[in-house]
């Protein structure tokens, strides 16, 4: 209905025009219609002033620009209300999809890299979820080394934040500023509108906006905040670092990435979870295909830390700890990855072959028998087929080296135990 009230002086006259002609009662129907259009008009008034006057969050964005002009670190209380306009990595990377979208990630490198080369960006405010923020919380004055703004929005409209209400009980949020629009609980609002603007009770509100209460919270974290060039170069290292491990360039992945992974700066803060995961795991491949093994166990071992339940960067871990010849750790590791259900049957397969170098044959067997049930792979078969062999069961031996065969007629190991096998007597 709101939407509609700047149209109440058109729709009165389109009303009252035909009703004029049909009586001599016109002025009274003419009356009868200007009194039950007052209402809406007076509304139409009345939001047309609100909207042309100021807004608690556009208070709170130039006193930030003003007290914070390197950027901060922002904790709201809500994540879909009270946008204030910042240039911030979440709001940007909703705009990255978009760009995405309609253009290729060639062009969007390229954008990156020219918003990097700009000198008059405004300055990045990195937002924290409460969650985080209470993970990272000092509890006591000496453990503080960083802070982060609060955004406390109060409003009808706005649920309650109990991670903020417990950290406010705890003491550990001091208070420093207030903007308020009135007094908001004595309007009425539309539920789906995050303008904050009243359908009704106006003298209760003297602006639009919720009623906002900053506050400072200690951190136990002392990363420096990037600046706004730095925040572009970092993204354009990251696309164009996607595009060399598509290409498998491993030189070419550390080449943007090893940048990254220098940067002082605290990387979730910085990148969605999924983008900082990603960095570390495919760091981690390209040091491990230029042989670099320790640094690519050190990669996968920061990706676990970020993304613990995914099973690949487990098994990526049980390969780097093989290649540093280091068995055990890496079958407990493939262990994990099995237990997290990941769907790649090699981890069954490079099981077997630490397995195998532990001397538990048994479970070495059971690894294999595995690998080849869920994807029939030639290598496997062979491995398999040794330990048969070795186990006194030639019979199951040939049949196993006979699959290798058929999966790769030119296998010089199955095609040789299997020559040996028909030798014997």
């Amino acid at each position: 209905m709101r939407y509609a009230l700047p149209l109440t002086p058109m729709i009165a006259v389109l009303i009252v025009r035909p009703l004029l002609g049909l009586s001599p009662k016109r002025l009274i129907l003419a009356g009868w219609l200007a009194v039950l259009l007052c209402e809406p008009a007076w509304a139409s008034l009345q939001i047309r002033i609100m909207l042309s006057g100021s807004d608690t969050r556009t208070q709170l964005r130039q006193w930030l620009l003003l007290q914070y002009p390197e950027g901060a670190r922002i904790l709201p209380s809500s994540e879909i209300a009270g946008n204030l306009g910042l240039l911030s990595p979440a709001p940007l990377y909703v705009r990255q999809k978009r760009f995405s979208d309609r253009f290729d990630l060639n062009h969007l490198i390229r954008a990156y890299e020219l918003l990097s080369q700009r000198t008059d960006l405004p300055p990045l405010y990195l937002t924290w979820n409460p969650a985080t923020a209470e993970a990272y919380a000092a509890t006591r004055p000496e453990q503080a080394t960083g802070s982060a703004l609060i955004l406390s929005y109060v409003h009808p409209l706005c649920p309650p934040n109990k991670a903020l209400a417990a950290l406010d009980q705890a003491g550990r949020i001091n208070w420093l500023e207030r903007f308020s629009p009135g007094d908001p609980a004595q309007a009425v609002f539309d539920p789906v509108d995050w303008n904050f603007l009243p359908v009704a009770g106006w003298g209760a509100q003297e602006q639009t906006g919720p009623d906002i209460h900053l506050g400072k919270l200690a951190l136990c974290v002392n990363n420096p905040l990037p600046t706004s060039q730095e925040f572009f170069t970092l993204l354009h290292h990251l696309m164009a670092g996607k595009v060399a491990v598509a290409a498998e360039d491993w030189p070419g992945t550390l080449r943007y990435y090893e940048p990254l992974l220098k940067l002082p700066y605290f990387l979730p803060e910085v990148l969605p979870d999924f983008y900082a995961y990603g960095v570390y795991l495919d760091a981690g491949r390209a040091y491990h295909g230029l042989g670099r093994y320790e640094k690519a166990l050190a990669c996968w071992q920061e990706a676990a830390g970020l993304d613990p339940e995914k099973g690949e960067v487990h098994h990526l871990m049980g390969v780097a700890y093989s290649a540093l010849g280091q068995d055990a750790p890496a079958v407990q590791e493939y262990l994990q990855a099995i237990a997290l259900q990941t769907p790649d049957p090699g981890v069954y397969y490079n099981l077997g072959l630490s397995l195998v170098r532990l001397n538990r044959l048994e479970e070495a067997v059971a690894a294999f028998e595995t690998c080849v049930a869920r994807k029939p792979d030639a290598d496997a078969y062979v491995n398999l087929g040794v330990l048969y062999d070795s186990a006194g069961q030639s019979e199951r031996a040939r049949t196993c080296f006979s699959k290798a065969l058929a999966l790769a007629p030119d296998h010089p190991q199955a095609a040789a135990m299997r020559q040996e096998l028909q030798a014997k007597p």
